[in-house]
């Protein structure tokens, strides 16, 4: 590709492409937008570069907006620069608060390729290249509302038998929803009943909200209600629309347990990144756009639904606002990955840009910024639908 704009790509000869993806969830506000772009050549010509430890204003203005910004009240940020940094300072203040050195995650979770950030990660494959081979996690069944009552329990018996070997975990990592293995979204009794199993056992409750936060599932952020507000909240991706951001934001008892300078990087909080973070956060604040989110994502969602009934090739939706997924499915509705390597393919010469993956190689995700209108929703489902029925045609 060479160039990029709002929801679509430019290649080098000149062809546009339909971007699904938004840089895998990062630019919520499209691509190349005028306000965050500008921000940046406003920084570029005042400071590029000084390095974490020197103050300056964008900073402390930064992270005064991201903190007021967030459901973390009184709270404050420590600055990373990718998620998976973010994770790594995340369980180090947990591990620092607690005293504690094994965490709980969930099966089909993903918090970043990075030693720590792997050790939470559940895929085997890529924790197979760790430096860290045995941390001891335990990984447990996520749950929608319909079985977060018994998976709740299961996870309760699980930690309470580890903890008569190694003590109570330090953290409880969660994603409230999933997007990596295929868009698995914990339901809401369930994310309370992890508060309250974080209150019970004094582990840090640690929301990954790197893809999820900003608007995408259609709420600015999943965190936000009292009943579920974790101890400590990770943010990324969209937080810097393109440019490499992220932060962990707690309260201030939590956050000032990690010594100063028990996790630094050289480019944390860089000039550019606060510039562009701070255009971001005016920007969503003055647009909400996890309303329009919420919106067309009901819209695609019920196409999608509509799609998958009238094709034997696609399973039903799931999701949140505008982080979806289905499944490509052979003739006995099973999970197909040949099928969904078939779909990407053509969804390639019809120059739209998906991603696909999940637990079994099957999934087609659908993250498209939010600030996609009507017609280019339109376009994208319609898109999909001549996809499946050259599908269900070629298998016939």
């Amino acid at each position: 590709m060479a160039t990029a704009a709002g929801c679509w790509l430019t290649d080098v000869h000149g062809r546009s492409h339909f971007d699904a993806t938004a840089g895998s969830g990062a630019v919520n506000l499209g691509h190349a937008h005028p306000a965050v772009i500008a921000a940046c050549e406003r920084q570029l010509r005042r400071t590029l570069h000084l390095g974490w430890n020197i103050a300056i204003d964008i900073r402390e203005d930064f992270a005064r907006s991201l903190v007021a910004f967030s459901p973390i009240a009184e709270g404050q940020a420590l600055f990373c620069v990718t998620g998976a940094e973010a994770i790594e300072a995340a369980l180090k203040i947990a591990h620092a608060a607690t005293g504690r050195h094994w965490s709980a995650a969930f099966e089909s979770g993903f918090h970043g390729k990075t030693a720590g950030a792997l050790s939470v990660t559940w895929r085997e494959g890529f924790r197979r290249y760790s430096a860290l081979r045995d941390t001891g996690t335990l990984f447990a069944a996520l749950a929608d509302e319909d079985s977060a009552a018994a998976a709740l329990d299961a996870l309760e018996t699980s930690i309470a038998a580890r903890a008569r070997e190694s003590g109570p975990p330090a953290a409880i990592v969660v994603e409230p929803v999933q997007c990596a293995e295929g868009v698995f979204v914990a339901g809401s009794a369930f994310l309370k009943g992890l508060r309250r199993l974080a209150d019970r056992i004094q582990a840090v409750l640690i929301f990954d909200e790197i893809y999820t936060g900003f608007g995408r599932t259609g709420r600015c952020f999943v965190a936000g209600d009292e009943t579920c507000l974790p101890d400590l909240l990770v943010v990324g991706k969209a937080l810097g629309n393109g440019i490499p951001v992220s932060a962990v934001l707690g309260s201030r008892d939590i956050m000032s347990v990690l010594p100063p300078g028990a996790h630094s990087s050289t480019f944390a909080a860089h000039p550019m990144a606060c510039a562009a973070g701070r255009a971001v956060l005016k920007t969503m604040a003055d647009t909400q756009p996890w309303h329009s989110a919420a919106r067309l994502g009901a819209v695609l969602r019920h196409r999608l639904a509509g799609i998958s009934r009238a094709s034997g090739r696609i399973g039903a939706p799931r999701g949140s606002g505008l982080m979806l997924a289905f499944e490509c499915c052979d003739a006995d509705g099973q999970p197909d990955p040949a099928a969904a390597l078939s779909f990407l393919a053509e969804a390639r010469a019809a120059r739209l840009v998906l991603r696909g993956g999940g637990r079994s190689g099957a999934t087609i995700k659908l993250t498209p910024p939010l600030t996609m209108d009507d017609g280019e929703c339109a376009f994208l489902a319609d898109t999909i639908a001549t996809i499946a029925d050259r599908l269900q045609d070629r298998h016939a």
